[in-house]
């Protein structure tokens, strides 16, 4: 029996105009990450969507759909209005699958994208696109699969979406591998998110997070008050790092007037001629 993790939005944060709301403008669904790890994939959002300059409201943005025990997990980022309606028929074309498996997957997703930029994306002068994140756990493997316009793309590694993409990577690189446990991972995941909400603008809300794997359980999932506490409270912040990182800088030995004298070419410090 298929069960299907909806997009239910919870009621929205209003915040008082400082200036006229423009009516039917929404922003990204801005932020989805997505790494494997040692016998698993997590995937995580923030939930922030903007409405406008000041009307914000937390939604959803990870869809589950589960057959038996095989599992998939569905993320967009990219124009809200395109992302849902993404969202919605991809899930539907799965839903009439009676199986999943990997080629069944793919398709629905070239169908999907084809029909996006067919009917929305392609018919506008400066489209913001869509694009999604799907963790899968089918027939005893697991997948990470990306799209850039109307490719898809498997990932051996780690890939993202949205606002805030280029500090999530700048994280990914530097602190993914593939031999984590699925807690390791998870507490990976939700220092990404929350250092790209604390430093990207339109990136908030509360984190989501599932674990998708080949065994059981096939699926994990992390949201709510108890996740927002404890990032909140117990995550360890790199800010924290990079402040005693700078006061290493300002001990280490640099001296450029002594370059001076060096036989280097004349080339390594010169300084302006006093009268």
């Amino acid at each position: 029996m298929l069960r299907f993790g909806g997009m239910l939005d919870a009621p929205p944060i209003i915040s008082k105009p400082k200036c006229p709301v423009l009516v039917g403008s929404r922003q990204r669904m801005t932020l989805i990450v997505g790494f494997h790890y040692e016998n698993g994939v997590v995937i995580g959002s923030e939930s922030e969507e903007s409405a406008g300059y000041t009307s914000k409201r937390q939604v959803t943005k990870l869809v589950r759909l589960v057959w038996g025990d095989s599992v998939i997990v569905i993320g967009a980022a990219g124009d809200s209005f395109v992302a849902e309606n993404g969202i919605r028929r991809l899930t539907k074309k799965l839903e009439s699958c009676r199986t999943i498996t990997e080629d069944k997957l793919t398709k629905a997703i070239d169908d999907v994208l084809a029909t996006l930029h067919d009917k929305y994306i392609d018919k506008e002068k400066s489209p913001e696109g869509v694009a999604f994140i799907v963790a899968a756990a089918l027939q005893g493997h697991t997948y990470l699969i990306s799209t850039h316009k109307r490719t898809w793309k498997f990932e051996d590694s780690y890939c993202y979406a949205g606002y805030g993409g280029d500090l999530a990577i700048y994280f990914l690189e530097r602190i993914h591998t593939g031999d984590l446990n699925w807690e390791d991972a998870s507490k990976m995941a939700l220092a990404i998110l929350a250092e790209v909400k604390q430093s990207t603008q339109g990136c908030s809300g509360e984190s989501q997070l599932y674990t998708v794997q080949a065994s059981c359980p096939r699926w994990r999932l992390m949201e709510g008050q108890l996740l927002e506490m404890t990032e909140f409270n117990d995550l360890p912040r790199f800010t924290s790092a990079i402040v005693e990182h700078v006061k290493k800088i300002k001990k280490m030995r640099f001296d450029p007037k002594a370059w001076a004298d060096c036989d280097f070419g004349g080339y390594g410090y010169s300084e302006e001629e006093q009268d």
